[in-house]
């Protein structure tokens, strides 16, 4: 096995000072201890390293369930789309029906499948109502164009939409507009799904099963009745699925399948091996026979096979083999119907370490002699592979489909890794689509000073922003796998982004320029894939970075100074987990009281600032997603998990009221789910998490939760932000850009501890004035004081003593504007009643 190294790759891991000109760096693929999909399976299989796919799905309807329900409670409230739409993510698939130049189906890694009907100009999701919107490939049947199959389940081994794979097959018999779940429910991932040219009811699926376990769901399966059942018509090992398949072009009894041995686990990968090849059958499936003469026979050369035949010469076909060390093993053509293969030329090709990630063929429909191949890049041979050239040069990186339309093969359709482009001539002009919301986030953030600027940082699209609240003009200011965006709540000219395993930068002047902000931080302590930094909320210039260890700046990330020793259980050594820190939060009550979650379910807190360090005991041992201080009360905090119950008695929302020492299960009605993030309203305590299956609320402390509002797709939910000066809640999503909603306004009266008094306000909302009538049940100190919307405090009512019994507060229009107010009225012990009041 030969080394190869290339300059690009050291070019790739430089940071640079950016002046809105980014590249994507460094690639997710190269050789990092963890990739993208990596870090989702691990957070949701630690630690029995499974994923509980069965839970996943009752999860997945539970939902459903709930959704409808929030509908009917509410059914104005919804998600609005927040963008963006002019970044896009990864395209699996493109598909067009040979009798319109207008119709186009694209089908995206996590973002389900989208349709125009007019070139590409504007597209509409057509399958968000399936269960798994990963999308492996679409099939449209060549003898009735409104027949259309989806395989679900991403078949390129990484990028993070894996953790869940896909749910088996759909049809839809009206060109999109409806669907039915056909099977295959235990195949994993898809690779390609191929129907017979003149019976739309016989079709051909390549399976790939599930990408983190061995399972007979691997191979080729066929039907004949349209879906309603199916037969495993190859089926080479558990280990070894099919990637690529290919039909004769006249005899649709030959087929062509591509087989690949991959055994994948977190931190661990075997690409290649001696059941890697091309399998052929000349009887619809019934017998295979393998081919062997002039293709690789090593087994570390046999890794991902993409394979094409020529529409216009049956007898040639084309095949690229990626090796066991990720690189070009070789590319091969035949000219009689694969009984002989022999070497084209693979210089002219990109060459790097993860051809596993692509690696198609794909033939012209008119000249057998023009192939196309599929890599970092897209390449055009005119002569049969013998020189090769780059086509759509400067578009995205990482290719995994190209349309040629058979109507003009002038016009091609490339998707990557970024979306979609399109050319007029065979790729050497183009344009690309910039209407398709399919970006996966990992985190948000709102301008606290500017509320129409939002961040976010996604996967394989760097950290982008829009300045003005638009969803079609979002940049990107910083490279790589964008993480957490962070900007000054208080300058929004001082701008934090990084990339993966804790890499951290700064500007200063509003992001046109970026510099490191890791200064003494320890290379070589443990860091997670999605490293955790945030500000601390009394005072933005203090700052904190969770590696193994806790770090601390108090001049605004110029330099840090850890304060804690090792948080985590120590280095794993290659398990689930890295034994990195999670999620930080600081009590907004004291700043000396810290939190920390990591990654092998571990809750610590300091209330010294950092000099002493207690561990918690009685919190399941799960990835800890999110850790956030309780505003209410110094020694609360919720905490949220990540993974499945596997039936042990655990919830995914823990709240504790004594430092930590004990936590009480809050998850109630909850699913069985990944819970991600959770934001505490900072005036009326409300609970809202970003979970694996939408947006939860809870309005008493966890006791019930339900889906909160309608209308965001069905994808993972990464990460929440809530600006409190417009009550905007945030929601970053893994394959559908982002979401945003107004929360609702709240005219009741919400209890949310069991306190020891109660009170009402009438009239409620009032014009002049309107009273408080506050019932105390043991004497003792109270406070009443008024907010506005966005938590500044208005004035203090009341702040004394009181016996048990019927008390009276006149709360005046005096000061007021009108609007929407909080009242919130508090115990000796912090405990809060709040109550929404309007004034008219």
């Amino acid at each position: 096995m030969s080394m190869k190294i290339y300059p690009l790759f050291f070019l790739l891991i430089l940071f640079f000072s950016c002046n809105n000109a980014v590249e994507t760096f460094p690639k997710e693929e190269e050789n990092h201890k963890e990739i993208p999909s990596d870090w989702f399976h691990a957070q949701r299989s630690y630690p029995s390293g499974k994923i509980d796919k069965k839970a996943f799905l009752q999860a997945l309807k539970e939902s459903r369930i709930s959704t409808v329900q929030a509908a009917q409670r509410n059914p104005t409230a919804e998600w609005e789309f927040a963008g963006p739409t002019n970044i896009g993510g990864r395209v699996t698939d493109i598909e067009m029906p040979a009798s319109s130049m207008d119709i186009m189906y694209f089908g995206a890694a996590s973002g389900g499948v989208f349709k125009s009907i007019d070139g590409g100009n504007n597209f509409d999701p057509i399958f968000d109502d399936a269960l798994s919107l990963s999308i492996g490939d679409i099939e449209l049947a060549p003898s009735d164009e409104n027949i259309i199959y989806v395989g679900t389940g991403e078949a390129n081994a990484g990028g993070g939409s894996l953790a869940y794979d896909g749910v088996g097959v759909y049809r839809s018999d009206d060109a999109g507009n409806s669907w039915t779940h056909i099977g295959l429910e235990n195949a994993g991932s898809i690779g390609k799904v191929k129907v017979h040219p003149t019976d739309p009811n016989t079709v051909y699926v390549a399976t790939m099963g599930n990408l983190f376990s061995n399972d007979g769901q691997r191979g080729v399966f066929k039907s004949t009745d349209g879906g309603n059942s199916w037969n495993n018509i190859l089926m080479v090992s558990d280990s070894t699925g099919v990637i690529d398949l290919t039909l004769h072009p006249d005899d649709p009894n030959i087929i062509y399948a591509a087989a690949w041995e991959r055994i994948r686990r977190p931190q661990y990968r075997k690409y290649a091996g001696p059941t890697s090849g091309i399998f052929k059958s000349t009887d619809g499936g019934s017998s295979w026979t393998e081919l062997t003469n002039g293709l690789p026979s090593d087994p570390l050369d046999k890794g991902r096979i993409g394979i094409a035949i020529a529409p216009s010469n049956s007898n040639i076909l084309y095949a690229a083999y990626a090796g066991g060390d990720g690189f070009i093993s070789g590319a091969f053509r035949s000219n009689d119907a694969g009984n002989n293969w022999f070497p084209i030329n693979t210089f002219d090709l990109d060459d790097v370490p993860f051809m596993w990630w692509f690696g198609k063929i794909i033939v012209h429909p008119t000249d057998e002699d023009k192939v196309h191949y599929l890599s970092l890049n897209t390449f055009k041979s005119g002569n049969g592979g013998n020189n090769w050239e780059m086509i759509f040069q400067g578009q995205h990186v990482d290719q995994h489909a190209l349309f040629i339309h058979p109507a003009d093969p002038n016009f091609y359709v490339s998707g990557n890794d970024g979306g979609v482009y399109i050319s007029q001539n065979e790729g050497v002009d183009y344009t690309f689509v910039n209407s398709l919301p399919i970006t996966q986030f990992y985190g948000c953030e709102i301008d606290n000073q500017n509320p129409q600027s939002i961040y976010g940082g996604a996967q394989d699209n760097n950290t982008i922003r829009t300045l003005t609240g638009n969803v079609d003009d979002w940049e990107a200011i910083v490279g790589g796998d964008g993480m957490y965006p962070m900007v000054n709540p208080d300058n929004n000219n001082i701008i934090f982004a990084g990339y993966q395993n804790g890499f951290f930068f700064k500007s200063t002047n509003g992001g046109n320029n970026f510099s490191d902000a890791t200064n003494g931080i320890v290379a070589w302590d443990r860091k997670n894939w999605n490293t955790p930094k945030i500000f601390d909320p009394n005072n933005s210039n203090i700052m904190y970075y969770g590696a193994n260890r806790l770090y601390k700046s108090i001049n605004g990330a110029d330099s840090w100074n850890a304060i804690s020793s090792d948080l985590t259980n120590g280095d794993p050594g290659g398990n689930l987990i890295s034994g990195t820190i999670t999620t930080i939060s600081v009590s907004p009550l004291d700043s000396d009281v810290i939190w920390v979650g990591t990654d092998d379910g571990k809750i610590s807190i300091t209330t010294d600032g950092g000099g002493t360090w207690d561990s918690s005991s009685d919190i399941p041992n799960r990835w800890i997603t999110s850790v956030a201080a309780n505003p209410f009360a110094v020694s609360s905090a919720y905490a949220t998990l990540s993974g499945f119950r596997y039936g042990e008695n655990i919830g995914h929302v823990y709240k504790t009221n004594d430092d930590g020492i004990t936590w009480d299960d809050i998850s109630g009605n909850l699913p069985d789910v990944p819970v991600n993030d959770i934001i505490v309203h900072p005036i009326l305590n409300d609970l809202y998490i970003a979970t694996d299956v939408g947006v939860f609320v809870s309005k008493n402390d966890g006791q019930t939760w339900e889906t909160y509002c309608v209308g965001l797709p069905n994808v993972v939910v990464t990460d929440l932000d809530f600006h409190e000066g417009t009550a905007t809640l945030l929601a970053a999503t893994y394959g559908r850009s982002m979401y945003k909603v107004v929360l609702e306004e709240e005219t009741s009266v919400i209890n949310f501890e069991a306190v020891d008094f109660k009170a009402t306000v009438a009239p409620n909302p009032f014009s002049i004035s309107s009273k408080l009538n506050l019932t105390v049940e043991k004497s003792g100190q109270y406070r009443i004081e008024l907010f506005d919307i966005s938590g500044k405090k208005i004035k203090l009512i009341f702040d004394g003593d009181l016996n048990k019994g019927e008390h009276q507060f006149l709360i005046s229009d005096e000061g007021l504007t009108k609007g929407t107010f909080i009242c919130n009225i508090y115990n000796s012990k912090n405990q809060r009643v709040s109550i929404q009041i309007i004034h008219q």
